[in-house]
């Protein structure tokens, strides 16, 4: 209805938009060796629903999963892009009171292992 009752009701069309939005999630289970998620790829989930339902069919399509079981010494995640970078002045022995800084100056790396 118009301002004064005159005209007709507003019509809202369908949303016929699409978006696809791209995230990277790095998910830490625990600290040191696990077997994996409990039922594989149907134990995950996102918003409550399962990657895969009971039936073996996906539920939820476009995600790429990588899982490492923790050991210390394990290749590093394909999905995450990798720069490695040798800093100055290390390996340093480390004191009890001693403090110890270094600065990372590539604008490229994305973690660090120390």
């Amino acid at each position: 209805m118009g301002l004064f009752g005159g005209g007709s009701a507003p019509e809202v069309d369908k949303n016929t938009l699409k978006a696809n939005s791209i995230a990277r999630i790095l998910d830490l289970l625990c600290e040191g060796p696990v077997r994996g998620p409990v039922g594989g790829l149907r134990g995950m989930r996102f918003d409550g629903t399962p990657l895969y339902g009971e039936d073996a069919r996906r539920n939820i399509y476009g995600v790429e999963v990588e899982f490492r079981h923790g050991y210390s010494i394990q290749p590093p995640l394909a999905l995450i892009p990798q720069t490695e970078a040798t800093v100055d002045g290390l390996p340093l022995a480390m004191k009890q009171g001693a403090f110890a800084t270094r600065r990372i100056t590539d604008p490229n790396a994305a973690s660090v292992r120390i």
